[in-house]
């Protein structure tokens, strides 16, 4: 598993920053998997209500616009702690 990959399912739940538009927006992830050697990560907009009522699960399904999965590639990932020097993860 790649040092990227490894670090993001640990911390369980990490935030990207992003812009949109002028606009800067910063959206938590939770899901991560690695297949060929890339880093995968899933976006969900209505995470949040599914976990609440999962009834609402067969409600969606793939293609429907509402999960979308990103591939990271060339990647260079940088680990911050109040308890440690910063870290570069490769």
């Amino acid at each position: 598993m790649n040092r990227i990959t490894e670090e993001l399912k640990k911390v369980g739940t990490f935030f990207i920053a992003t812009v949109e538009g002028d606009q800067p927006r910063v959206r938590p992830f939770g899901a991560v998997a690695e297949f060929d050697g890339k880093t995968y990560i899933c976006t969900n907009a209505r995470a949040a209500m599914l976990a609440e009522n999962p009834g609402l699960s067969m409600m969606y399904h793939v293609g429907d616009g509402i999960f979308e999965v990103l591939c990271i590639e060339n990647a260079k990932g940088m680990k911050f702690s109040f308890t440690a020097a910063p870290e570069v993860l490769a």
